[in-house]
């Protein structure tokens, strides 16, 4: 494949400090997706300390693997980690304009379309990029504005803002979209070899019409359109979609040929929306695991468009699921990471 590929394990805050590392000696996953908050890495104005994700980089990139790394300013929904109710250090906090939203548990985030958070910002995508542009280690940077850096374009205030703080703060879809897409350009900028994933998701835009105006896959068409730097040897800015699933909801919908068309022009990997191996009804709702791998390269049988996937992302319970030893062993997913793996050529 022209830019890589390989099956990324997705991790919790638990399993990436847990020892032993969960699935790390499983050969059929290449790389595992790293997840920091910004106050982690620049708890000072001017001031920055890898020390947090060089020890997590050390950890699992231990005989050839490598990582994805994300850096949050915005926590994830129910998360459970130290940085649950925001990821914005306490200094940065002060000098731009944010909102208290429910999420789960109250969370600050910043305003993304607030010119002092924008140039902030920037200045810390440019010493991250001196520091871990080409970096051997890291497969690809995750950039995104929201949840898992999965920018929910247009995310309606009645779903995680009851109180309007967003509104208040002057939050209008072109606003949000715009902030959504400045980031972009920050990173593409910044990172001329180490490849740039766009983290995006159809998860709160169901009353919206895809790719007519404030839409995730309209955001998406932007940011994988973006300028190249001169002189750059990574490709154009690919994309991370963050809500596979193997049920007619990925199938009859708008993203298998939207995705389609974009994948042409840059790299492409696909994430569950969430674990399957949870229980029966999980699958019921995000598809079985041979489904839903089917369903990520489409094509055959399918019904679907074929899709030129370079990476697959599975949740750390679900790889578990795959190994035969493991409590929670369920034989469909060890065939689907073993069809994922010879797929992605692994």
């Amino acid at each position: 494949m022209p830019f890589g590929s390989g099956v990324i394990q997705h991790m919790n805050y638990a399993q990436t400090v847990g020892s032993p590392p969960v699935n790390l000696a499983e050969p059929r996953v290449r790389i595992y997706q790293l997840e920091l908050p910004l106050s982690a890495l620049w708890p000072q104005e001017k001031k920055y300390d890898w020390s947090l994700l060089e020890n997590w980089l050390n950890r699992w990139t231990v005989g050839g693997k490598r990582a994805t790394v994300c850096v949050k300013f915005v926590p994830s929904g129910q998360e459970n980690s130290p940085w649950a109710a925001g990821c914005l250090p306490a200094w940065l906090a002060a000098r731009v304009q944010t909102v208290t939203v429910n999420f789960g548990t109250p969370q600050v985030w910043p305003v993304v379309w607030d010119p002092a958070f924008q140039a902030l910002f920037a200045e810390f995508v440019q010493a991250f990029a001196r520091r871990y542009d080409g970096d051997d280690r890291v497969e690809w940077v995750l950039i995104g504005t929201g949840v898992f850096c999965s920018s929910k374009a247009a995310p309606p205030p009645v779903f995680n803002d009851p109180g309007q703080a967003l509104q208040q703060a002057g939050y209008t879809d072109a606003n949000f979209f715009n902030g959504c897409l400045q980031i972009a350009q920050t990173y593409a900028n910044a990172f001329s070899k180490t490849w740039l994933m766009f983290g995006t998701s159809e998860y709160v835009n169901g009353q919206r019409i895809e790719m007519q105006g404030f839409d995730h896959l309209t955001l998406a068409k932007e940011v994988v359109g973006l300028a190249v730097p001169s002189g750059a040897t990574r490709p154009k800015v690919g994309l991370f979609y963050h809500n596979l699933r193997g049920t007619d909801n990925w199938k009859l919908g708008p993203w298998p040929a939207a995705l389609a068309a974009l994948s042409q022009q840059s790299p492409l990997a696909l994430g569950l929306d969430n674990a399957a191996s949870a229980s029966a009804q999980e699958q019921q709702i995000y598809g079985n695991p041979i489904t839903t791998a089917q369903y990520g390269f489409g094509g055959g049988s399918t019904g679907i468009p074929p899709l030129p996937t370079d990476y697959y992302e599975l949740y750390a319970d679900d790889v578990s699921a795959a190994v035969a030893y493991n409590k929670n062993y369920q034989p469909d997913f060890d065939t689907a990471l073993t069809w994922l793996a010879q797929k992605v050529d692994v």
